[in-house]
């Protein structure tokens, strides 16, 4: 049987500015630059990359300013041999965001929110939306309330055609409109915070029981919480599963969390039970921290290495 592997990112692309420094200064004081340099980088081409390593098929949607960011963006795509289709230019400004980087491999962002929130669902063909496997939407795509109209009814429409709805909220999520963030969250098939971000939903939101079992009586179906260095909790109506993450010497934690959700995606493309699918999805989340950049190339075989060191172990 063919699988379906065309997946629909809605995210938006930047551009990664990167300071690296080997500690931060005190408030009002100074610190000395070790490097600095510019990588194309946002969710949605994090999780592509990851996509595309393993065989799948992603569709970005973004804006792109007309700019000199918006030029490298562009060229960049073309160079990974990814589907240019849905990235509409704009007139404005790309987005950037300012990645401070220490020496532990912790990354701190100040964002500018460029043309990439723009409303770009019109160039979405009825072909398209109707050919998708997944739907991944951040919550930085969701940050601009003034199309959440617009927005909602794609999502529906995608939920209509059959498409799995995969919310990951971003570290803004306490930001978005209340009935917006409602209205996404009760959409979603899957949910993939971290325990950072499912802290701020339920303050914003005064959910009164635990996340997870809240989106379930929401009617979602797999609830991912993401922990850093700690345990991976995974839950669905009928189970709960757990996983240590993988250990890696990592220089730059950028990205990981995108990678991690595009190693879950493509496993459960690939009909992999939970328990594969959390392990190929760590793995992909480790590996993307050895890069010193959000994203990197690598294939199966790096993954499985990554997941036989705690087996042989």
């Amino acid at each position: 049987m063919l699988i379906n592997n065309k997946v629909l990112l809605l995210g938006g692309i930047i551009i990664d500015s990167y300071i690296v420094t080997e500690q931060y200064p005190e408030r009002g004081q100074d610190t000395c630059i070790k490097n600095s340099f510019d990588k194309v980088g946002g969710c949605s081409i994090n999780v592509a990359i990851t996509l595309r390593n393993l065989g799948c098929d992603p569709y970005i949607v973004s804006g792109v300013g007309n700019g000199h960011r918006g030029k490298i963006i562009m060229d960049y795509l073309i160079e990974q041999g990814l589907n240019t289709a849905f990235i509409k230019p704009e007139d404005g400004s790309t987005g950037y965001c300012l990645t401070l980087l220490d020496e532990t491999g912790e990354r701190t962002f100040l964002t500018f929110k460029g043309c990439e929130e723009t409303l770009t669902d019109q160039i979405l063909t009825e072909d398209l939306l109707g050919n998708m496997s997944y739907a991944y939407v951040t919550g930085y795509y969701l940050l601009n309330s003034q199309y959440k109209d617009e927005k909602l009814a794609l999502l529906r429409q995608l939920k209509r055609n059959g498409t799995k709805i995969v919310f990951d909220p971003g570290s803004l999520v306490d930001t978005m409109d209340i009935d917006f963030l409602k209205s996404v969250l009760k959409l979603a098939h899957i949910m993939i915070p971290n325990k950072t971000e499912v802290d701020k939903i339920i303050n914003k939101l005064n959910i009164k029981k635990e996340f997870h079992k809240w989106c379930l009586e929401n009617d979602s179906e797999l609830i991912i919480i993401k922990n850093g260095r700690q345990l991976l909790n995974v839950y669905t109506q009928d189970n709960h599963y757990q996983l240590e993450p993988y250990s890696v010497s990592a220089i730059d934690t950028t990205g990981a969390g995108d990678s991690f959700a595009g190693g879950f995606i493509y496993s459960l493309i690939n009909r992999k039970s939970i328990e594969e699918s959390m392990k190929i999805a760590s793995a992909c989340g480790a590996i993307a921290t050895t890069f010193l950049e959000p994203h990197g190339t690598f294939g199966m075989d790096d993954l499985l290495q990554i997941m036989s060191t705690r087996e042989e172990s």
